[in-house]
């Protein structure tokens, strides 16, 4: 006698805040699971003269424990030096049945206003998966979408610099066999924009980390 399985359609669970558990669906088992994760774009650090501020970090995701899969997120824009926020990897066991994708660096700050027209922010970086935001010209940076890094915030007066970008963060997508009932899932922020210092323009927030689970029959 030949028993004949109807096919399923692969099903898919999004997570995109804190930190949650991941259970497989009820019924039937999925044969495997592909994981796509990214981690928080960084900050981009704020334009201007006296006492701009750089951007923050964005926070690591990690699924099923750090050691097993983490993303890690973009560094912030410097004000310090005027780099852009380093552009985050990804690491872990479940990588030997997978790949891994870096995020790109941000942009440096990448002019003085000398004439009074303005002068630009650094871009942020981008991830695999979403875009950097772009550097303010004489305004507040954009803000990163899915991992990428926020723009810097650029500036409006004679010899007033623009801030750096953020970086974008690092990202993996890899394939889980036989995969266990739960996994604990933690998705990592965004970075924080830097402020703005006398005659320039804040930067802005990085795009939010996140999790993509589907599930094949």
């Amino acid at each position: 006698m030949i028993i004949s399985i109807a096919a399923k359609a692969p099903t898919v669970q999004n997570f995109i805040y804190g930190d949650v558990l991941y259970t497989l669906p009820t019924g039937r088992k999925p044969l495997y699971i592909e994981v796509k994760l990214w981690g928080g774009g960084g900050g981009g650090s704020g334009g201007g003269n006296g006492a701009p501020t750089s951007g923050a970090a964005g926070g690591s995701s990690t699924f099923g424990g750090g050691a097993f899969l983490t993303a890690a997120g973009g560094g912030g824009g410097n004000v310090a030096t005027g780099n852009g926020g380093t552009g985050g990897s990804s690491s872990g066991t479940a990588l030997t049945n997978g790949i891994k994708h870096d995020g790109s660096d941000g942009g440096p700050n990448p002019a003085t206003d000398i004439a009074g027209s303005g002068a630009g922010g650094g871009n942020g970086g981008s991830s695999h998966l979403g875009r950097g935001g772009g550097g303010g010209f004489g305004s507040v940076g954009g803000a990163g979408t899915n991992g990428g890094g926020g723009g810097a915030g650029g500036a409006l007066a004679a010899g007033v610099s623009g801030g750096a970008g953020g970086g974008g963060a690092g990202s993996a997508t890899v394939i889980i066999n036989n995969p266990a009932s739960t996994y604990v899932i933690s998705i990592g922020n965004y970075g924080a924009g830097g402020g703005a210092g006398t005659n320039g323009y804040a930067g802005n927030i990085g795009g939010l980390g996140g999790c993509s689970v589907t599930e094949y029959y």
